[in-house]
């Protein structure tokens, strides 16, 4: 049987066309496959959010997005001290500002709560410094003092 050049051309175009279809439709079915896979394997929107836990019984009580980071920061001021019959003594001297985290959930059965945790900003290493001071009002003319020096802050856990 004899093909003419023109049915050649449109037999081996359908043949193209139904390969290309065919990847086509391969490439999709596997884009599809791909997108569940990953959803799949994707956290739900709770777990992502919530305070999560294995047992199904436990109660999420707080989304994650409402958790804020503390943060503590060291600056510095002049600080007088005063001692009587002493002149005042400026000294340079830190204090903590920042906004640290808390939590308390209540027990039901007992005034002792379930969790409790406070922290507040506050010095994480002090030490001491002594000065001299004038006092020309005193027997002793002059006076060592000692005050403690607060050298850097951070967000810290306290007993309630």
């Amino acid at each position: 049987m004899i093909i003419s050049e023109e049915n050649w051309y449109l037999n081996v175009k359908a043949n193209i066309l139904s390969t290309f279809r065919l990847k086509m439709v391969f490439t999709l079915f596997y884009v599809v496959w791909l997108l569940i896979a990953t959803a799949a394997a994707r956290p739900s929107k709770v777990q992502e959010d919530g305070l999560t836990s294995e047992d199904e019984a436990d109660v999420f009580i707080m989304k994650k997005s409402d958790l804020r980071d503390d943060w503590c920061k060291t600056r510095p001021f002049k600080q007088t001290i005063q001692v009587s019959g002493c002149l005042p003594l400026e000294v340079m001297n830190n204090f903590c500002y920042g906004q640290c985290n808390s939590l308390y959930i209540p027990n039901h059965e007992s005034v002792e709560p379930l969790f409790e945790s406070c922290t507040s900003c506050m010095p994480q290493r002090t030490f001491t410094k002594t000065v001299t001071l004038r006092c020309p009002s005193l027997p002793v003319k002059f006076r060592k003092h000692k005050y403690t020096f607060s050298k850097k802050c951070r967000c810290t856990s306290v007993k309630p």
